[in-house]
């Protein structure tokens, strides 16, 4: 198994039960990649997690029950603790469908033709960065997925300036992965939506992009220009 795809999922199982159906029916096969869902254990819905999540469970399938953490803090969990190793991190939303099949290798080839480097967003250049596949060595080289001040908010900036500024950025041709955002009129606005969209969590977000790119950017980029050099 070389790509792990994590999702952070709160208070919506049935959102996040589509997604997994879409995932079953589009990735390549079962050895190609795994997923792994998050849910804080003080999810007021936790018991239908479970129901929904259980049945599933093997060996390309887990799931954590733990202390709530922003969904951020779940993917540097993920790829910095659980699997520091993988080949190719990627992050998925509850509120994403995967719409292409063989999406998984047609997103890691696009990185192996990028030299084994890369960030590949979901969805076409007309969109922000979403449901990225990483390789993991941009992980190992910068010690995080995002820096730690980024909550939920902003990443998707973080991860489009820093890809741009390493040539590491890359569009498919056409959607393989799907945000289903109520933005674009394609789901509810929910709670969670609401406490993303807050003023706070916005706020947030913004700060900790402003305080990334004004602390640590350059040497972020550097540190994956060098890496890149020296592997090569």
């Amino acid at each position: 198994m070389n790509c792990m795809s994590v999702c952070s999922s709160r208070g919506r199982p049935e959102l996040c039960q589509r997604m997994i159906e879409s995932w079953l029916a589009a990735r390549t096969d079962d050895t190609m990649s795994a997923m792994f869902v998050y849910v804080a254990k003080n999810d007021p819905r936790i018991d239908e997690y479970e129901r929904m999540l259980k049945p599933l469970e093997s060996y390309y399938f887990s799931y954590e029950f733990g202390p709530p953490r922003f969904m951020c803090h779940v993917l540097n969990y993920a790829f910095t603790v659980k699997w520091p190793d993988m080949k190719y991190c990627h992050e998925v939303n509850d509120d994403h469908i995967f719409k292409d099949h063989d999406w998984d290798t047609k997103m890691q080839k696009m990185i192996e033709t990028n030299g084994g480097w890369g960030m590949v967003s979901g969805e076409g250049r007309e969109h922000l960065p979403t449901s990225v596949m990483m390789s993991g060595n941009i992980i190992r080289t910068l010690g995080y997925v995002f820096p730690g001040e980024f909550q939920h908010h902003s990443c998707d900036l973080y991860i489009e300036d820093l890809g741009k500024a390493c040539g590491l950025l890359l569009y498919p041709d056409k959607t393989l992965i799907e945000h289903m955002h109520f933005a674009w009129g394609k789901a509810k606005h929910d709670k969670v939506y609401e406490w993303v969209y807050s003023k706070e969590q916005q706020a947030i977000g913004l700060d900790a992009y402003e305080k990334w790119k004004a602390t640590r950017r350059n040497e972020d980029i550097n540190k994956i220009k060098e890496a890149r050099k020296t592997h090569d």
